[in-house]
């Protein structure tokens, strides 16, 4: 495994509040061993295009920073991986906005290794469903390809079809595993570490 340089954190797109997240600062719940064998066992994982769902209801319980952790260790296995919050991805895809010279931010975040779709369900909701659409079209371009992908969002499992679409649920439910994140409170975790600065 390669250490990790700045200039891969910076070429995935991950945000710098996230950079030096690690699996240690994650209490002993069950996710946390279902997110250390999805680590584990990440080459068969990606080869067979497994990919995860984290979810809440609630926010700040540390989501991103698993999918965070999740894709440093892919960045360190010589996987290419690509950050975007879904709402951001939309309005990068509407523009044709470049993530390089010659790429695509939609051709990047279709092609990459490992994606890592931040918050589904908070992009702008239009009449005609195209935000939706974007989502799903990525998704299943990445499915078919047996390309995993890291979503976090604040939808139940169950609640993906009525967001989307009943495709984009079964396309859930075969291509990835959900993982409930509930139990740590990171919002007073960071509160903590805010104050120790003084």
């Amino acid at each position: 495994m390669r250490r990790l340089k700045k200039s891969d954190l910076v070429r995935a797109n991950i945000p710098k509040r996230f950079w030096d997240v690690s699996l240690s600062e994650v209490d002993e719940l069950d996710y946390k061993d279902k997110v250390k064998r999805y680590i584990d066992k990440m080459n068969e994982m990606f080869e067979d295009g497994v990919g995860l769902y984290l979810w809440s209801e609630k926010n700040l319980t540390g989501k991103t920073a698993l999918a965070v952790v999740v894709g440093k260790y892919a960045l360190r296995n010589k996987y290419t991986v690509f950050f975007e919050e879904s709402s951001r991805l939309k309005n990068e895809i509407i523009n044709n906005d470049k993530f390089d010279d010659v790429t695509s931010i939609q051709r990047r975040a279709s092609s990459v290794d490992l994606l890592i779709l931040d918050d589904i369900g908070k992009e702008y909701q239009s009449n005609s469903g195209y935000a939706e659409n974007l989502i799903e079209t990525i998704v299943r371009d990445r499915v078919q390809a047996m390309k995993p992908t890291i979503v976090t969002g604040n939808l139940r499992p169950d609640k993906i079809k009525v967001q989307y679409s009943p495709d984009l649920a079964a396309l859930f439910r075969q291509s990835f595993l959900a993982l409930h994140i509930e139990g740590m409170d990171w919002g007073t975790i960071i509160e903590r570490e805010l104050w120790d600065k003084l």
